[in-house]
């Protein structure tokens, strides 16, 4: 794929998350009650409109002729194209549903399990951020940047306690401990997503979270090294939880050897 390739393609991301977001802006102002459940003994909100959405992006991204492999439809989960789109249409459901945080459209371009590159709009704000390696990163075209924080009692993490974490399991739940303990502050706000996109605009230092889907991250931690961090995950898979971390390499390190 060459770079004229890479840029009709992100064309179609932006446009297609842009014109997703709409379902979820005209649900908001309409005050509509959305039909929800609960998954994971009901640590995971699913609303309809997640599933609206899936299909609405789905949609927008079959221009480009490229598979889609979508939280929302287990079906897709197996693709094993070279190229994938990789989508979370509503990542931060519950806080969509009750208020309390941020929620964004998520979209990355994949080639094998890795991001070419990541778009991500900001459900709050409507902004669009997107980014990837070699290929800088921007929110509504301004360039963006990481910091270069390089220890953890210094840095301001962002984390999460996702649905699939076992956290029955001290050995699971130690790397969580370990940034409780020695982070300069934690912040928990819900969406993966947007975390990822706070440290690759330099408002946060560092993220990291065990037990998260790929969809959720992809293409935060494109964007992330887009915006020159480093990026890190335990696992390759396209569908089964993995631990993710995203900072300075310096950071970035020191969380590997923490787990290890």
């Amino acid at each position: 794929m060459n770079s004229s390739d890479t840029s009709q393609l992100l064309q179609v991301a932006v446009k297609a998350v842009r014109d997703v977001a709409q379902k979820a802006f005209e649900s908001r102002l309409a005050n509509i009650a959305h039909h929800h459940r609960f998954e994971l003994d009901g640590r995971e909100v699913k609303l309809s409109l997640d599933t609206e959405m899936s299909a609405a992006l789905t949609a927008g991204l079959a221009p480009s002729g490229i598979s889609v492999v979508s939280e929302e439809a287990p079906h897709t989960h197996d693709v094993v194209d070279e190229y994938v789109w990789l989508i979370d249409p509503l990542d931060g459901s519950m806080n969509f549903l009750r208020g309390t945080g941020p929620s964004a459209v998520s979209c990355a371009l994949l080639r094998g399990n890795d991001p070419v590159f990541g778009v991500v709009l900001d459900l709050s704000s409507g902004s669009v951020t997107w980014g990837g390696k070699g290929l800088g990163a921007f929110t509504n075209d301004s360039p963006i940047a990481a910091t270069r924080v390089l220890s953890i009692d210094q840095a301001i993490v962002c984390t999460g306690v996702p649905a699939h974490l076992n956290t029955e399991d001290s050995d699971a739940i130690a790397p969580l401990v370990f940034l409780l303990k020695r982070a300069r502050k934690i912040r928990m706000i819900g969406s993966a997503a947007m975390s990822l996109l706070l440290v690759a605009r330099g408002s946060a230092d560092f993220y990291a979270e065990e037990a998260i889907m790929p969809w959720d991250v992809a293409a935060g931690l494109a964007i992330v090294e887009g915006a020159q961090g480093t990026t890190w995950t335990s696992d390759i898979s396209r569908s089964n939880p993995m631990a993710v971390a995203a900072g300075s390499a310096e950071l970035v390190n020191a969380y590997r050897q923490e787990r290890s």
